[in-house]
């Protein structure tokens, strides 16, 4: 072979060897992007399918869960919509129950409350003349929104308490650094140490204790803060808020709450509830965090969801209530202030 044939083919040996190089290289760049947009970004799951398959699982709940329960609660709702001895009543005459972290707190400012307590329905003095408010949020965002709260430290007067258990030594708001929490979100939902959410449910509220664990969380906390005794059955609960609560919130559709708020318990016409709604602070003590699918699969929710079974059945039944409730305000739509 000639010098200038090897030289081409040594040429055309060290193009080959280059682009073989570069395909190895890119394939791998490639897949490591992939892999890591993976991470970032956990395929998306239907929580509500999730949620489907474990109600099915309780079909003795169906006794309460039916078309009468709906008709019950709109009759009882157009009643009190025509009394005008409730209609405008404010805190003279309406109470709101304050479950933590089911948007309390902005409902405690629309109606221009102080912080009401957040002890369990059953250690709460009775005062028969009262109409009674009530917020139910998803458990399981419930416990996402407690998780990054207690996190943030933000918006708490006992946030160094809290943080000592929550966050790694050396970490969180007392040291001027982020905190970094000893358990994943998952741990935390799925934990049984002992938690500050316990206090609210003692007969005897005491300070949680020192130790070293980090702070967990309540299963089916909604369903325990709303019983009054020990062994209450969850369809005695569910008859408690069919019967007793004047007025319900679902926290995912907080403006259409305030809508109703403002026409019983200020009395507004519809031009007057929505004209509060809309210059009232759309937010209160909001803390920020990731969808659920960035902190959970989908097999983790399962189990959290499965663990706060009876709480899932509770919201549902809520949101059957919440929407009968919508018809009888008159609210066909969702709520805008863009309209």
């Amino acid at each position: 072979m000639t010098s200038a044939g090897t030289a081409r083919t040594r040429s055309f040996r060290a193009v080959a060897a280059f682009a073989t190089l570069g395909l190895l290289f890119y394939k791998y760049r490639y897949i490591q992007v992939f892999s890591v947009a993976r991470k970032l970004s956990p395929v998306p799951f239907n929580a509500k399918t999730v949620d489907a398959e474990i109600l099915s699982k309780f079909l003795h709940d169906a006794r309460i869960d039916d078309t009468d329960t709906a008709t019950r609660f709109t009759i009882r709702c157009s009643s009190m919509r025509n009394n005008s001895a409730i209609i405008g009543g404010r805190a003279e005459v309406f109470k709101y129950l304050h479950i933590p972290k089911t948007g309390g707190a902005n409902v405690e400012k629309f109606l221009g409350l102080n912080h009401q307590t957040h002890t369990r329905l059953a250690l709460q003095p009775k005062d028969n003349r009262k109409q009674l408010l009530l917020t139910i949020r998803h458990p399981v965002e419930r416990l996402q929104s407690s998780y990054y709260f207690i996190k943030a430290g933000e918006g708490q007067r006992a946030w160094k308490n809290r943080q000592s258990h929550f966050c790694v030594n050396g970490t969180g708001k007392a040291t001027n650094t982020e905190c970094i929490p000893k358990q994943s979100f998952y741990e935390f939902a799925m934990s049984e140490v002992e938690n500050l959410e316990n206090v609210y449910l003692r007969t005897n509220p005491r300070l949680i204790p020192e130790f070293s664990e980090s702070v967990g969380s309540v299963a089916n906390f909604q369903t325990k803060w709303l019983s009054t005794r020990e062994a209450e059955t969850l369809r005695e609960i569910k008859e408690r808020v069919l019967n007793d609560i004047t007025l319900l919130g679902d926290t995912r559709n907080l403006q259409e709450f305030k809508y109703m708020l403002a026409r019983v318990y200020y009395g507004d016409s519809d031009a007057e509830a929505r004209s509060r709604i809309c210059k009232s602070i759309a937010k209160v003590n909001e803390t920020p965090h990731p969808p659920l699918e960035s902190d959970l699969s989908e097999e983790q929710y399962r189990l959290v969801a499965e663990r706060n079974s009876a709480d899932i059945r509770l919201y549902y039944f809520v949101v059957k209530l919440v929407a009968a409730q919508r018809a009888c305000f008159g609210l066909h739509s969702p709520f805008s202030c863009t309209d």
